[in-house]
């Protein structure tokens, strides 16, 4: 499951990545409600993505395992992916 899990995460943060870029490009004008919708739905899976793996394999493995500094990276950016996107929507 978790390999699965892996695949589709290196596929949506690529993805991501390319939608970024089109923002950028797009410049100020362009809809920002459509990409404030696109930008909540990556936002959903990464917490989604994170909520699995603590679910599935328990805080202490996630924050005390092999790889706690990698799982506390990713805990770091989707919590301030969260609150960037909460401030966003609070300031519209």
């Amino acid at each position: 499951f978790f390999n699965v899990l892996e695949i589709v995460s290196s596929v949506i943060i690529c993805s991501n990545a390319i939608t970024l870029g089109l923002r950028a490009d797009a410049g100020a004008d362009s809809e920002d409600y459509i990409w404030f919708g696109i930008e909540s739905g990556f936002t959903l899976y990464y917490v989604c993505e994170l909520a699995t793996k603590m679910t599935i394999r328990g805080c202490t493995w996630y924050f005390f395992g092999a790889e706690w500094k990698w799982n506390l990276y990713d805990f770091v950016v989707v919590l301030l992916g969260a609150i960037d996107l909460s401030l966003e929507w609070y300031w519209k």
